[in-house]
């Protein structure tokens, strides 16, 4: 029994909207508990469904399922009245009625300026006259919510001052200033917190819409790059190649050119050298009329004269500043390709705006 009356103690049958014990209560999807009728009015007034103890949000109204054990648990809390109650613990708040031992309240009322067990608690709730009486969950030190000055309950704020007021206070010393219910003050302040937290989800939200945005550029700007450079390059090799053909041709036609030379030199050679031979036996027979008669002058008009007859080495520097003026005209084409796709991309952000993604 010690454990049952665990389980039924007031604390865990309290809805936290209300502060009363449970009444039709129903469970949410993140597992909390409320009851019917205050967890409906509470999303009524809200912008969005979230759960007011965790604050978990819904993208659609949670279809709410009565909880049947807690319903049980209630049922056997408000048909058992006589069992012995719980006394007050460390911490709790002692019913004012009670005689020793004194159990623990279940609510404070602000106009008797006394907490209540549930046993002395039933004439507020019984009786119409104390009906009105507003009840809180239980506090120490009630005289504190008390008006000093009128002896009536501190149930207002003066926003103008940031202190407690009774109503007679808002009428006499404080009727120039804003004053609210604390109701409603508590409502606006939840309210504002809940906004608060709305604008960093949001934040956040936008924040990694950036991000996405950011590496969807980046993986772009990667690719195009790898593009661009990749044509370079190809440049660059294909430059390259047409370099080393034209030195290569340039360099065969000096070597074909000196091969034509140099044979057409040893053929004539040959034919010198066989004069020569023929000058050295008739000189033998010292028959100079012979000679002369046999090699006239007109031996050397029989060649070519080789005076300027010569291969003359390419210098190839005009070949390479060729190149390099080629692959810079690549690279000035690669860069305005470059600056008119920016220029659009640019042109299309101004025409439509971006819009970041909603994650």
């Amino acid at each position: 029994m010690a454990s049952a009356r665990c389980v039924l103690t007031e604390d865990h049958l309290l809805c936290s909207i209300c502060l009363e014990v449970f009444t039709d209560p129903v469970s949410t999807s993140c597992g909390h508990s409320f009851c019917k009728t205050c967890i409906n009015q509470h999303w009524n007034h809200s912008e969005q469904y979230h759960c007011p103890i965790c604050n978990e949000d819904f993208s659609v109204k949670p279809q709410l399922k009565t909880n049947t054990f807690m319903s049980e648990m209630v049922s056997q809390f408000r048909a058992s009245p006589e069992e012995p109650e719980e006394q007050t613990g460390t911490g709790g708040v002692p019913c004012d009625v009670c005689s020793t031992p004194r159990l623990r309240a279940l609510k404070s009322c602000l106009v008797c300026l006394a907490s209540f067990c549930p046993t002395h608690l039933d004439p507020h709730l019984r009786t119409p006259r104390l009906q009105r009486h507003p009840l809180i969950h239980p506090v120490q030190n009630l005289e504190e919510r008390i008006c000093p000055e009128h002896g009536k309950p501190l149930d207002l704020l003066c926003q103008t001052e940031k202190m407690f007021i009774c109503v007679h206070c808002s009428v006499s010393r404080h009727k120039d200033h804003v004053s609210v219910p604390l109701e409603e003050e508590c409502e606006r302040q939840q309210t504002e917190l809940e906004e608060i937290v709305k604008q960093r989800k949001q934040k956040i939200q936008e924040i990694q819409g950036s991000v996405k945005v950011n590496n969807q550029n980046a993986d772009r700007e990667l690719s195009e790059g790898v593009k661009v450079f990749s044509a370079m390059m190809e440049s660059v090799q294909k430059s390259q190649h047409q370099f080393r053909e034209r030195i290569k041709a340039d360099q065969k036609a000096v070597e074909d050119r000196a091969a034509e030379i140099i044979e057409q030199l040893e053929q004539e050679i040959c034919v010198l050298q066989w004069r020569e031979a023929g000058m050295k036996q008739a000189l033998k027979y010292e028959d100079h009329f012979s000679f002369i008669q046999t090699f006239s002058e007109n031996t050397a008009s029989d060649f070519q004269d080789l005076t300027n007859t010569m291969v003359s080495p390419h210098a190839h520097d005009d070949l390479v500043d060729k190149a390099l003026s080629e692959l810079q005209k690549t690279l000035l084409l690669h860069k305005k390709k470059k600056s008119e796709e920016l220029k659009r991309v640019q042109q299309f952000e101004v025409d439509c705006p971006r819009l970041i993604p909603t994650l």
